[in-house]
């Protein structure tokens, strides 16, 4: 995937995340209103959170497998956004100079 689909999954992450938050204040929003955790609309909004963190969950997998394989050298790899990897050798060898030499590869 290039750089731009995880960004795009990132985000979408974050956009799920919200709208689960936002399914947990309807949730206490039915409560305090005196409505039963078993009322229709309590259990919908239960519901619809449980399948937005499902969805969450299915995309931080993706995101997962956007994880360095480093076969060669000594890297230094940081997580997702903006990952570079150097060489703790030399400190100075970037990411994108690696996978043109061939030294990195994408672990499905």
């Amino acid at each position: 995937m290039a750089s731009s689909d995880r960004d795009i999954l990132e985000r979408a992450v974050q956009a799920i995340a919200e709208q689960a938050a936002k399914a947990n204040d309807v949730i206490d929003e039915a409560i305090n209103a005196g409505l039963d955790a078993d009322h229709p609309v309590t259990v919908a909004a239960k519901m619809l959170r449980l399948e937005l963190l499902k969805t969450k969950a299915d995309l931080e997998r993706g995101l997962s497998e956007f994880v360095l394989n480093c076969k060669r050298g000594a890297w230094s790899c940081t997580g997702f956004r903006g990952s570079a990897c150097r060489t703790l050798a030399t400190g100075g060898t970037s990411s994108s100079a690696a996978r043109r030499a061939g030294r990195l590869a994408y672990v499905a």
